[in-house]
């Protein structure tokens, strides 16, 4: 009987180690994972701001944090999408009246995309405020990072993670 476990020992070892196959979308070395961080956000608050309609629910982003944000980024080729956007948000940023994101897309259509992954990013670092179906302010929201073998992908969640799934962002698609 001792002898048999010696002989299978390696084998369960292997086994149980191999379950996990390395490599994600954009990391070779990395293995699959799923990152949940629960994020508390603003207190929604009346002053006009950025707004983005997101399933049932309303983002809300201040200027401040807005332009803040926008800040960060120093792209210099004047012809790509992401530059125009941001200088178009910028020129906005003395708001009066809240302002819908999406508007910004109607001008092109490369705009839509970007626009949620701006939400997404600001989201994620909590400046933001949600509103529910109903008008109530949410306290938190759940950011889920999957990385898997063949693609990596955000899922922004209003509450606990795997309820109200409200934003989805792809980072990362392979071959």
């Amino acid at each position: 009987m001792k002898y048999i476990i010696l002989i299978f020992l390696p084998f369960l070892l292997f086994s149980c180690t191999s379950l996990k196959t390395k490599g994600t979308c954009n990391d070779e070395i990395a293995y699959p994972s799923k990152i949940v961080t629960k994020v508390a956000i603003k207190p929604f608050s009346n002053k006009p701001s950025f707004y983005y309609v997101a399933e049932s629910w309303v983002v809300f982003i201040s200027p401040e944090d807005m332009g803040s944000y926008l800040g960060l980024f120093d792209i210099k080729n004047k012809e790509l999408p992401s530059y125009k956007l941001i200088n178009k948000i910028k020129s906005d940023l003395d708001l009066t009246e809240n302002k819908d994101l999406l508007q910004y897309n109607f001008e092109t259509w490369d705009y839509g995309i970007l626009i949620e992954s701006l939400v997404i990013a600001l989201a994620k670092k909590g400046q933001v405020s949600v509103i529910a179906p109903g008008g109530t302010s949410l306290e938190f929201i759940t950011s889920v990072e999957h990385n898997e073998a063949y693609s990596n992908y955000t899922v922004v969640h209003a509450g606990e993670d795997g309820v109200n799934s409200m934003l989805f962002e792809r980072d990362c698609i392979a071959d």
